[in-house]
């Protein structure tokens, strides 16, 4: 008896929720979906009939609304794609076809990513990439009103008017992007592919000539390119300040494996690459994601246009971060110079946290994201501070007071203080330190989130 065919496996991620913002990491679509599981948006019927799938030569069930666009199996090796990470950003607005040749995660249809992609400034990126997309498989917006989730839509309908300014209604958003997330996945390319990104901080114009050659250098023995001198000042700095990241996907799994703990091998790269031309070597190499707003105005239903444009508002606000301005204050006994604390936040990519020293404190950048203040005089430690997180999402704040004992009736500060006041509303987030020891941490349910909390 014949085998039945199984769902095509590229539909496993098709229609499931996302969270991007816009300092999302969008080299590889699989560190951003671990991050934290998301609803299924789309529900797919797979009572068609089977079939064959480009590239596979085999047969698979493919949903009701998901058409198969077929690829090739030529290997095609990208340019060397180096720049800044403004002029990345700016790249990928105008010319959305370099996220799906050089990242993870690439806009799909009409290119409104639904949030403006940012990247540091500060940085030089380098990508390259080589593989091949085999087929792609696509959902059909117009097929939307039979495999939209029905508790998607009853929730975003009982979802109140959007106000930035109104407290709750800021908070029922929230929970809602936690629940489904900001984005959807409407597309996946199969194939195999060798992912390369490099960061260097430093955008000098002295680093940005020699950045080229210095990757081609690193990896000419994958790229069949020469690279320069290896004995040079400026390549050992090269290597010792530069970042890669090396994701290969698809061909033969123990291959995969092999190339990826040792990226720059000729050899272990030529038997992969030899290998992902053989059936059943296929992975997700690129998924195509939608803003879920833009995704329910494209739909043929009325009422699914309703709720994209109230979703929208909402949308459009989170995707922008804002900036909350405070201070960090820790109170001591007179004297007790030499001691230091530090505040930290943690969260969703690219927010950042900066420390401003008053008289009497000296502050230390340990991240963008995290500080220490040590007191010089007086009887406290006290410095200004700038937050910039995404409005709408939960942030952890960890704050650390001095572990140097102080006496035996008070070991430890207690007296820790970190209050912050969002831009444009009214109220100031409140963090105090728990008074069971001297380190602790609580999860604001979002920078807009005003009220007062205990980081235990």
């Amino acid at each position: 008896m014949d085998t039945p065919p199984e769902p095509l496996p590229a539909c496993g991620l098709l229609g499931r929720g996302i969270t991007l913002f816009p300092g999302s990491n969008l080299f590889d679509y699989r560190e951003i979906l671990g991050a934290a599981g998301k609803s299924q948006l789309l529900k797919f019927n797979f009572n068609n009939e089977a079939a064959r799938v480009p590239v596979t030569n085999k047969q698979f069930l493919v949903p009701e609304g998901v058409f198969i666009i077929p690829g090739g199996t030529d290997i095609i090796a990208e340019d060397l794609f180096c720049t800044t990470g403004d002029a990345l950003a700016n790249d990928l607005a105008t010319n959305p076809s370099l996220g799906l040749r050089y990242l993870g995660i690439s806009e799909e249809g009409d290119g409104k990513f639904g949030h403006r992609v940012s990247f540091n400034a500060k940085y030089l990126f380098g990508l390259w990439s080589i593989g091949n997309i085999g087929y792609t498989a696509q959902y059909d917006v117009q097929n939307l009103e039979r495999a939209i989730n029905a508790d998607l839509i009853r929730t975003a309908q009982e979802l109140p008017y959007w106000d930035e300014n109104d407290a709750s209604a800021r908070d029922a958003y929230a929970g809602f992007f936690a629940t489904w997330g900001t984005h959807v996945i409407t597309g996946c390319c199969s194939g195999a592919r060798y992912h390369l990104q490099i960061t260097r901080p430093d955008a000098s114009d002295e680093s940005k000539k020699n950045f080229r050659e210095h990757i081609q250098t690193e990896y000419s023995s994958v790229m069949g390119v020469k690279g320069g001198a290896e004995d040079t000042a400026q390549y050992r700095e090269y290597l010792g300040r530069h970042e890669s990241k090396c994701s290969v996907i698809g061909g033969n799994p123990q291959l995969k494996r092999n190339l990826s703990s040792d990226p720059t091998s000729s050899r272990l790269f030529n038997e992969w690459i030899g290998s992902i031309g053989a059936s059943g070597t296929q992975d997700i190499v690129n998924v195509l994601v939608d803003s879920i707003y833009n995704l329910l105005l494209r739909s043929p239903s009325p009422e699914h246009k309703e709720i994209g444009d109230k979703i929208q508002r909402a949308s459009l606000f989170n995707s922008k971060f804002i900036t909350a301005t405070g201070v960090f204050k820790v109170k001591g006994i007179g004297g007790a110079t030499g001691r230091v604390s530090s505040c930290e936040l943690r969260g969703t990519p690219g927010i950042s946290l900066q420390g401003i020293p008053r008289p009497g404190t000296t502050v230390s950048v340990i991240s963008e994201t995290k500080f220490e203040a040590q007191q010089l005089s007086g009887d406290e430690i006290e410095c200004d501070v700038i937050m910039s997180a995404p409005p709408l999402t939960p942030v952890e704040v960890v704050l650390v007071s001095s572990k140097d004992e102080l006496s035996q009736d008070n070991p430890f500060v207690f007296d820790l203080i970190l209050q912050i006041y969002p831009k444009g509303l009214s109220g100031a987030i409140t963090v105090g330190l728990g008074g069971k020891g001297y380190e602790g941490s609580v999860t604001l349910p979002s920078l807009t989130a005003i009220g007062d909390y205990i980081a235990e």
